[in-house]
């Protein structure tokens, strides 16, 4: 329909806590994807986007923090999921997803310290 306004896109965007600063500090692969989204998908078009943030914790080193953004993912149904680097993203089925690479300068020698 002409002159109706549509829904903005919903864009969930999966943030860790960073393993140095400690929250409320996103990590590295957390902010790098947060400002790619803003850079390359809302650009000024502010009122056209949504951005839904999933706080992701992982309870101890052997949680696996794509059972909990498979659950939200799920759940809230976003249009798109915007990640860090993350592996094995077939979990991620039944929505969209955009996994944001850093160069290989950016990436810290030790990955704790993402």
């Amino acid at each position: 329909m002409e002159g109706a306004e549509s829904e903005p896109t919903r864009i969930m965007v999966a943030v860790n806590e960073s393993s140095i600063k400690g929250y409320p500090f996103p990590s590295i692969s957390s902010r790098y994807a947060f400002d790619w989204t803003l850079q390359k998908i809302v650009r000024s078009n502010i009122s056209g986007f949504k951005l839904l943030f999933l706080h992701v914790q992982v309870p101890d080193e052997d949680g696996d923090p794509k059972e909990q953004i498979c659950y939200e993912v799920k759940r809230v149904r976003p249009d798109l999921l915007v990640l860090g680097e993350v592996v094995g993203l077939a979990l991620f089925k039944g929505c969209p997803v955009v996994t944001i690479k850093r160069k290989a300068d950016e990436t810290p020698l030790d990955p704790v310290d993402d």
